[in-house]
């Protein structure tokens, strides 16, 4: 599959920001996963994104794995808010 010749797959953990980076986080921050993610452990992930990021909002899609797909429709709202439009930064 050419896919897989011109791609690396991960094989490892996922890389983890450190509890001094996400408190450092001074923007607003969206976490979409779903509940029956096999390769990550959602509830302990929120868990520990509550505690350490104070501009966050998580939305759990009950039913969905890991694969994110049509999520616009839970990303949208998240951007037109007044805080992510207030914390948005413009470049020329």
């Amino acid at each position: 599959m050419l896919t897989n010749k011109h791609f690396r797959f991960r094989t490892g953990a996922p890389p983890l920001f450190s509890d001094e980076e996400l408190l450092s986080l001074t923007m607003p921050v969206l976490f979409l996963a779903g509940e029956n993610d096999a390769f990550l452990n959602t509830p302990k992930t929120v868990k520990r994104l509550q505690k350490l990021v104070p501009n966050l909002t998580v939305n759990l899609m009950k039913d969905d794995g890991h694969a994110a797909i049509n999520m616009a429709p839970n990303v949208i709202p998240f951007l037109k808010t007044d805080i992510a439009v207030n914390e948005a930064v413009i470049t020329s």
